[in-house]
């Protein structure tokens, strides 16, 4: 298979967060889905892929180690690490704590609306995988209990306080990451809810602070809206980047195949690993062997 019919998904979860597909299981799909390589992104684990690659088997296909890392900030943000050190224990303790703050949150969530007479099912809870606020305000309002995202966040007051600032600021994500070997990427854009003028005044300020890229091949993203990122990529210089987000869940995108719009082709994938080799060259002189 030639670099020109290579592709990638390069946003996936698993059960090792709020996937319904085991990670091994996972890796066989994107082979069979015929995709060259992907990149297993859990919510703040590495888990996922520690698992898939501590088989030690060939399973035909490139697996890139990646997160989707809560960061702290108003609207919501996450930012994928790609080709990260699964096994760098200062990233992976930033993790930890920032699952370990997510689960406090929750179960503090659970207390309050109990205390105001709300009933939630537990069971379906468990079944959706809910692992964070924004995805119980979301089922809230599915289940109209309160009327938008908006009326969540206030009902939660210093609850959704303390989970936005409990996370890395930006800044801090991506110099994590850098520190685990990976590059940064601003996961789905669209869903900071911005304009097209306050979203470029923020991946301005964002490149200042480190950000490498963005995604601009998401299932929720429109091509109008993918054709304005791929403006801003190319004028700020960034990676650009994308996948299917595939969670195995009813109402969420299949994984890739190769007439999916979700999938990059491989020179993306190759393109991120010239960028990582510059970093290790900067630190240690050491070059990045493809």
């Amino acid at each position: 298979m030639g670099n020109n019919n290579k592709i990638a998904d390069l946003h996936t979860h698993t059960t090792a967060s709020d996937g319904n597909t085991p990670p091994i299981e996972l890796v066989k799909m994107a082979r069979e889905n015929g995709l060259f390589a992907v990149a297993i992104t859990d919510h703040d684990t590495l888990q996922g892929i520690k698992d898939v690659l501590n088989e030690d088997n060939d399973y035909g296909i490139e697996l890139i180690p990646g997160v989707e890392v809560s960061v702290s900030f108003e609207p919501i943000m996450h930012v994928l690490g790609l080709f990260v050190d699964y096994g760098n224990e200062e990233f992976n303790h930033i993790l930890v704590k920032t699952c370990n703050k997510k689960k406090r949150l929750l179960a503090q969530s659970f207390r309050t609306l109990s205390k105001n007479g709300i009933e939630i099912n537990m069971t379906e809870i468990k079944k959706r995988k809910i692992s964070s606020l924004s995805g119980l305000i979301k089922y809230m309002v599915e289940l109209n209990v309160i009327s938008s995202v908006d009326e969540g966040k206030l009902f939660f007051g210093n609850i959704y306080s303390e989970w936005k600032s409990e996370f890395p600021n930006p800044e801090k994500c991506f110099e994590a990451i850098h520190r685990a070997g990976g590059v940064a990427i601003l996961a789905h854009p669209l869903f900071l809810g911005l304009n097209k003028e306050d979203l470029k005044t923020l991946l301005l300020q964002l490149k200042r602070m480190g950000l490498d890229g963005i995604e601009i091949n998401h299932p929720d993203q429109s091509e109008e809206y993918r054709n304005m990122l791929r403006g801003y990529a190319q004028e700020l210089c960034f990676l650009t980047s994308g996948g299917s987000d595939y969670h195995g869940k009813p109402n969420h995108a299949p994984l890739s195949t190769p007439d999916s719009d979700t999938v990059v082709p491989y020179e993306v994938v190759e393109k991120i690993k010239r960028k990582i080799a510059r970093y290790k060259n900067d630190i240690d002189t050491i070059y990045f062997i493809e």
